[in-house]
């Protein structure tokens, strides 16, 4: 299920900042941006984080 998960974040964290971007290039949409990216970055170290090395 986390692999899953980490899929369908990254993909969902990148369609938001598309169209955030598409939007144009106000303060307010960079800085919607910017919370978005670090959410999705931040959520998924969380994650990777948490796996153990194999080797």
């Amino acid at each position: 299920m986390i692999p899953l998960s980490i899929i369908v974040f990254a993909c969902l964290g990148s369609a938001v900042a598309c169209f955030i971007a598409l939007k144009g290039n106000s303060p307010f949409n960079l800085f919607q941006m910017f919370v978005c990216v670090a959410a999705a970055i931040s959520y998924l170290a969380f994650l990777l984080g948490q796996f153990t090395k194999k080797y």
